[in-house]
């Protein structure tokens, strides 16, 4: 449980904090309503910091919490899915990591509990996102293209996306730009990959921003340009982007487009490995195995290239393979 909020989730203000930091939105309040109140303190503690963690954009925390404790509570999964979009995509990606530790018969359990309270999320989606709500409208779309709750239709999804985007949602216009960078529901172009991404930039978007300064530290679909990539990073650091770090503290490891300072560069690189991202905490691995701005530790390498590894960074996985051959030799 993290500690910063450990005062605000006490037994009297849990439902208050919910409400405060508006984790549910308001169209979904009546959903809110239908889930049964028999839960014990500590689940809806959980169920409070997964909702907090996904209001802002902290997947890698929410996957964290879920993953240290309740992976094998269905009614925590089921809650989370029903209240949250994000929510629905972090417990598909949990259960697939954790797939190897969990029977069949419990794997297929908890993921027909998050199906069915993702079929009741869908209504309020689908209404309130009529009602020209934006958040919905994303909301709404991602279930269209996950098909989650609903059949899957990605031309649909495509219109919502572009719904939402014209009300400035920044989820909305980084999906849509992600969709032109990767060419998943559009064919690839990076030019309005970077149109969408400034947008949704300019919104707040911390992984938008990071994104951004990748495409101008490459010339992908702008030309290669890494002050304002350095700009572009700094915005998504200061936006709390996890991967801002890692891709600012590289920048200072390797002098790129900056002047060369490696214990500025671990500074970065530990804090983003703190928030969860994993490209931080297997680059922190490394710093702390080759003394690389700070002292050597093959103690704290082992422990964050395994916090790494085990939240499926395929770098880390190779290298720490490699770490414990050259121990036992």
């Amino acid at each position: 449980m993290n500690k910063h909020y450990d005062k605000e989730l006490s037994e009297k203000t849990v439902p208050e904090l919910i409400s405060m930091h508006q984790l549910v939105p308001p169209y979904m309040a009546s959903a809110w309503k239908e889930i049964p109140k028999k839960y014990t303190l500590k689940q809806f503690r959980a169920i409070a910091e997964i909702l907090l963690a996904l209001s802002k954009d902290n997947e890698w925390k929410a996957k964290c919490i879920l993953l240290d404790e309740w992976i094998n509570d269905g009614s925590v999964l089921g809650v989370i899915s029903r209240l949250s979009y994000q929510g629905v995509g972090v417990v598909q990606k949990v259960l697939t990591m954790r797939s190897g530790s969990l029977s069949k018969q419990n794997k297929m359990y908890l993921a027909d509990v998050c199906q069915q309270h993702a079929e009741r999320a869908y209504k309020y989606y689908k209404k309130a996102a009529y009602d020209d709500d934006s958040e919905a409208q994303y909301q709404y779309a991602c279930l269209l293209e996950s098909g989650m709750g609903v059949s899957k239709d990605l031309a649909q999804a495509t219109v919502w996306y572009r719904i939402s985007a014209k009300g400035n949602n920044e989820k909305a216009l980084f999906r849509l730009g992600a969709a032109f960078q990767n060419g998943d529901l559009f064919d690839q172009d990076y030019s309005n990959a970077v149109y969408y991404y400034t947008l949704a930039a300019n919104e707040g978007h911390g992984l938008a921003q990071c994104l951004l300064g990748f495409c101008y530290e490459q010339g992908y679909g702008v030309n290669k340009d890494m002050s304002n990539a350095i700009a572009c990073y700094r915005r998504s650091v200061e936006s709390d982007c996890p991967f801002g770090f890692a891709l600012l503290g590289a920048c200072y490891f390797f002098g790129k487009g900056i002047k060369e300072d490696k214990e500025k560069a671990f500074s970065l690189l530990y804090e983003g490995a703190r928030k969860g991202s994993k490209d931080c905490q297997w680059q922190l691995g490394l710093c702390y195995h080759h003394g690389a701005g700070t002292d050597q530790n093959d103690s704290e390498a082992e422990y964050w290239l395994k916090e790494s590894a085990d939240a499926g960074d395929l770098n880390a996985q190779s290298f720490l393979e490699q770490f414990y051959k050259e121990r036992q030799n």
